[in-house]
């Protein structure tokens, strides 16, 4: 077959940024496939600014969905079904789901959220910048409150994971196997070695270097049985003693030995006397299952109800 018959095609996720980038790239090319390619033969974009993509500002529907009304509601949890949390999204904006791409782009809020997004070098900003810079230019999303006590939530954060939700769906205008825009975000999780448990009512999660074991309010190592949702803390007390160790190091030492001394604290009112001395617990920690032992030796915190339940095995 003759190599005049041959139409070589490349193609490269970035291109560069420098004035040199086409030729570089064309160079590159050339030595690839063994023919010269010029620069005239890159086929290249050139991203529009959001004054083109969108209409002007006074045209621009101001609308955002304020509280106290569904917004608090619009969390998705893993029994939900996707599909009706999207439409709960569609109708809170008040947009129609055939045509949500037209509708977002007449939100002025969606328009100054891609302004936003564009501003500085490499594009990537944190939740908190984001919410920052949009309620300096988006007066609507300014009155929000930063934080609703009574509901416990952000106003404004959720204002922002919906309308992420909504242009992350949409799709072009023109085509709708492309999407609307081209949207990334990053969930970065802290590495969960360092969690622990604060030894107080209610208890909460916490890091390692966050809580002084010295203090009154310490905090240890915690466990959960996914059988029966049950959760503790882990301790370790010596047998010439009868209090805990507040030693991290220890606790995670013997928990990895299985040592004798190691015990899975519960709360108050997590198992009756009766359930102690008929039952043997298995719960399943994380990674392996650990058969407890000496459970009338169980320490108890505090002399609470707890919401947990037993899951008799």
């Amino acid at each position: 077959m003759n190599p005049d018959n041959f139409a070589p095609i490349g193609t490269s996720a970035t291109i560069g940024s420098g004035a040199d980038a086409p030729q570089l790239l064309s160079d590159y090319a050339t030595k690839v496939f063994g023919e010269t390619v010029g620069t005239d033969a890159l086929i290249t974009e050139t991203r529009i600014t959001p004054d083109r993509f969108f209409e002007s500002d006074e045209v621009l529907n101001d609308f955002i969905p304020l509280p106290p009304n569904r917004l608090k509601d619009l969390v998705y949890h893993e029994r939900d079904n996707f599909e009706a949390y999207l439409k709960a999204h569609i109708d809170i904006w008040q947009q129609d789901e055939v045509h949500l791409a037209d509708g977002l782009l007449k939100l002025k809020i969606v328009k100054d959220l891609v302004v936003v997004i564009n501003r500085g070098g490499n594009g990537i900003k944190q939740v908190e910048e984001i919410t920052r810079e949009l309620g300096l230019i988006n007066e609507p999303f300014r009155k929000l409150a930063q934080w609703d006590e009574v509901n416990r939530y952000s106003p404004k954060t959720r204002v922002l994971e919906s309308l992420l939700a909504l242009i992350a769906a949409a799709k072009d205008v023109e085509s709708n196997r492309s999407p609307f825009m081209y949207l990334q975000v990053q969930l970065w999780v802290r590495e969960l070695s360092g969690v622990q448990y604060t030894l107080e009512y209610p208890a909460k999660f916490s890091f390692r270097d966050q809580v002084d074991a010295q203090q009154e309010v310490a905090a240890m190592p915690p466990w959960y049985c996914r059988e029966c949702n049950s959760s503790g803390w882990l301790g370790v007390k010596p047998d010439d003693k009868d209090v805990f160790s507040r030693d991290v190091n220890e606790v995670y030492e013997k928990f990895f030995s299985n040592n004798k001394n190691l015990y899975f604290i519960l709360p108050g009112g997590e198992l009756s006397p009766a359930d102690l001395r008929q039952q043997v617990i298995i719960l399943r920690l994380f990674w392996s299952i650990i058969l407890i032992r000496r459970l009338s030796k169980l320490w108890v915190i505090k002399k609470r109800v707890s919401p947990y339940r037993h899951c008799g095995n």
